[in-house]
């Protein structure tokens, strides 16, 4: 079957970002750690000032044991600090519903996939990033690398009746009495298809192609997209995969000797966008460990 090199929720940070994330929380334990202990030392040293009735004021004693202890309770609950991710970073602002159902739609086309696609020379890579413009990045929900193409898929999960036109920016979704207008996703796949092409363009042989392909995997939804024809849109993931099957069984197969250092690219231009996003993203907690310059650094073993 078609091998899953990279997983949906697999591999969504950087090598960097996991490293540097663990050298703050152990940093942060140690100073929590010491503040504890010099706490249950004052704490102590209050009591026994207060049992032994130590000084005129030895009552106060008590009073500063106690704000000891609930300063240190406020201390031990507050969490410890933490690098932001950029999949963090991306739902927050978004739209958690049409997230989800987005995340199911995908995890249902990678085990379609794994059903159809009986040869294991088909190599899938799932939600990968390239850099975007403002601030969020380009994301890739599949791209299959086959034995004679390279196929970069836009899964939706839309319910209802999908209108619009190739060239249009926006498509319109009629879902009974419901209607919402959505991103063109075969014009948003355009762009996925230009980043891999930069990135892999130049090893591909002449006969291989690069396609742009839209699926929804929402079984009761229509595309209704006039000027679709000759374009990879589909509304049913059984045709799609056995088109792809039927392709990649024609002829000569130029790819099967190249898959490894195209899965190499792509992966290392995957977590090169990660590095560099999350550099942004937490610049003022690496600045505050004094760990910036390192990290910054590290992009260039992240991808040797």
């Amino acid at each position: 079957m078609a091998e899953i090199i990279k997983d949906r929720e697999e591999d969504n940070v950087s090598r960097s970002f996991l490293n540097f994330n663990q050298e703050i929380k152990q940093q942060e334990l140690k100073k929590k750690k010491i503040i504890s202990l010099i706490a249950a030392l004052i704490i102590v040293a209050c009591l026994i000032g207060y049992y032994l009735q130590y000084g005129f004021y030895y009552g106060y004693f008590l009073y500063a044991g106690v704000v000891s202890f609930l300063v240190l309770i406020y201390f031990l609950r507050k969490p410890i600090v933490e690098l932001d991710s950029y999949q963090d970073y991306a739902r927050s602002d978004n739209n958690q519903k049409h997230v989800r159902r987005g995340d199911r739609g995908e995890d249902e086309f990678t085990e379609a996939l794994r059903n159809i696609l009986k040869d294991s020379q088909f190599k899938v890579l799932n939600n990968l990033y390239f850099s975007g413009e403002g601030e969020y990045l380009r994301q890739i929900d599949s791209l299959l690398i086959g034995k004679k193409n390279v196929y970069v898929i836009e899964v939706k999960k839309w319910r209802g009746l999908i209108v619009g036109k190739i060239g249009d920016q926006e498509w319109k979704v009629y879902n009974g009495s419901y209607e919402s207008s959505r991103r063109n996703p075969y014009q948003q796949n355009r762009m996925h298809v230009q980043d891999v092409r930069s990135v892999i363009g130049h090893l591909l042989p002449e006969e291989s192609q690069i396609y742009n392909v839209v699926i929804n995997m929402e079984r009761d939804a229509i595309f209704n997209v006039r000027d679709k024809y000759g374009k990879k849109i589909y509304d049913n993931w059984y045709d799609l995969l056995y088109w792809i099957d039927w392709l990649e069984g024609q002829d000569s197969f130029p790819l099967i000797g190249l898959q490894d250092k195209l899965k190499s690219c792509l992966l290392n231009n995957h977590f090169r966008t990660l590095h560099n996003f999350e550099l942004w993203l937490n610049k003022d907690k690496l600045r505050k460990f004094e760990l910036y310059e390192e990290y910054r650094s590290s992009s260039l073993e992240e991808v040797s």
